[in-house]
């Protein structure tokens, strides 16, 4: 099974009401505790000076309509950020509206307290919606069997990926903005996620009443919850976290959009 070298954050929300490059940078740059490490950004940049990074990473976003993204860069490891501002389309409604869109890429780590951190200082920093995040290689696996794509490489892995492929778990779309009919529910649950209260309320989900689908538990998290589906790193080698995400999907019937 070949999966990507990299571990993928997701993290959705409103169109940022106030500049957020320095401290969307700062909060990462802190975040990962390398000794020796330098922002890049572009072909050209390269630097340890925030003030002068996060400059250069605006006059980057405003060329690339509304979107760009930097390196963190520590030896053979780096941390890659995308940030991006898009307008949902006009069949979400009259006027369409803006939202903010980060990924981060821990390339060649995994780390989860990393994961968590991301999560719960960047979504409580953006005002973020939801985010999402799972380890490799159970992140592709769980996308390879909810949208039915790479289904080869799950049956070339034998038994060990048998209760996955037989597991009760909705198809699902891939995703696409096109299809996103809310945008307070996420289009996809993960090992760690982050819930913010309007989601919550959206999906009928009460932290105090409601905790039975997130074994590994559930913390408070800026305005919302970060909400982990097991208690081990997900590995949907493991029937036990097999028969957790297929709980999970079960009970949350509205995230994400259903293959007809």
């Amino acid at each position: 099974m070949v999966a990507r070298s990299y571990e993928v954050i997701d993290i959705y929300g409103p169109e940022p009401s106030r500049p957020l490059f320095h401290p969307l940078l700062t909060t990462i740059w802190k975040a990962w505790a390398a000794k020796e490490k330098t922002i890049q950004i572009g072909k050209n940049t390269e630097t340890q000076d925030l003030t002068l990074a996060c400059s250069i990473f605006e006059k980057a976003f405003e060329a690339n309509e509304r979107s760009a993204g930097f390196h963190i860069v520590s030896g053979a490891r780096r941390v890659t950020v995308a940030f991006a501002v898009a307008e949902r389309g006009m069949a979400f409604s009259p006027i369409g509206e803006l939202f903010s869109s980060i990924r981060i890429s821990i390339g060649w780590l995994r780390e989860t307290r990393l994961a968590r951190e991301f999560l719960s200082e960047v979504s409580g920093l953006t005002g973020a919606w939801f985010g999402w995040y799972s380890p490799e290689p159970s992140s592709f696996l769980m996308e390879s069997r909810l949208t039915a794509t790479h289904e080869s490489l799950l049956r070339r892995g034998g038994e060990k990926y048998e209760t996955l492929r037989q597991a009760s778990l909705p198809p699902l779309k891939a995703f696409s903005f096109l299809d996103w009919p809310d945008p307070a529910i996420p289009p996809r649950l993960g090992w760690l996620n982050f819930w913010s209260s309007r989601t919550a309320a959206a999906l009928g989900w009460d932290a105090e009443d409601d905790v039975e689908p997130f074994r590994g538990g559930v913390e408070a998290a800026n305005d919302g919850w970060i909400l982990q589906l097991t208690e081990d790193a997900l590995d949907l080698r493991r029937p036990d976290h097999v028969a957790a995400l297929s709980a999970a999907y079960a009970r949350f019937k509205d995230i994400g959009t259903r293959a007809e």
